[in-house]
Parts: structure tokens; sequence; C-alpha cells
């Protein structure tokens, strides 16, 4: 599945769990929020696809177990790829100050 296809899946995935997607381009960060009781996911759409994938699946991973949804298989592996890439830049703290 292409990088395109995938990022579509996790738009749709999105929608059906009712979190608002809102994609401009601008000086911010993209991620996760809770703008009034509503779940929202921020996409600066002057980055590459591959990086918009990436912050989507890393914000839906805050929002959903992968495991209870319904979605293919390029997609789940994709998802879970990027809960481990997270979990790796959590732990990757500079101990040397």
């Amino acid at each position: 599945m292409k990088i395109k296809d995938i990022f579509s899946e996790l738009i749709d995935l999105a929608k059906r769990l009712n979190v608002k997607i809102i994609t401009d381009k601008g000086k911010f960060r993209t991620g996760y929020a809770v703008v009034n009781n509503s779940n929202t996911i921020l996409i600066n759409s002057g980055v590459p696809i591959e990086t918009k994938a990436s912050y989507l699946a890393k914000a839906l991973n805050e929002l959903i177990d992968v495991n209870d949804c319904q979605i293919p298989m390029p997609v789940k592996l994709f998802l879970d790829e990027e809960a481990v890439n997270q979990k790796e830049q959590k732990v990757s703290i500079d101990l040397t100050k």
C-alpha cells in the first residue's frame, strides 16, 4: 500500500472516530489537541505526505488501541511502527547534562 493510501485510510479512521482534522499551512506544530472539548489533529499541509502520515499516526495512537479498530493490515502495521518510533523518541533523553 502506498503512503498516500495509508494517509487516506488514517484520515478516514480519524473521521470514524469523530476526530476533527485541521489541515493548514503555517508555522505551527503538527499534532493532537483537545479544542472546545473536541479531539482535534492539526496537520501542516506544507510538509511531505510521509511526515503528514507519521504525525497523523502518532496522534491517532494517543487516541485509540489499534487492535480495537477494523483497519487494513498495512495501516495497522504503519500505526504500530509509528507507536514504536514514538516510544523510542521519548526514551532517547540526553543524560550527559
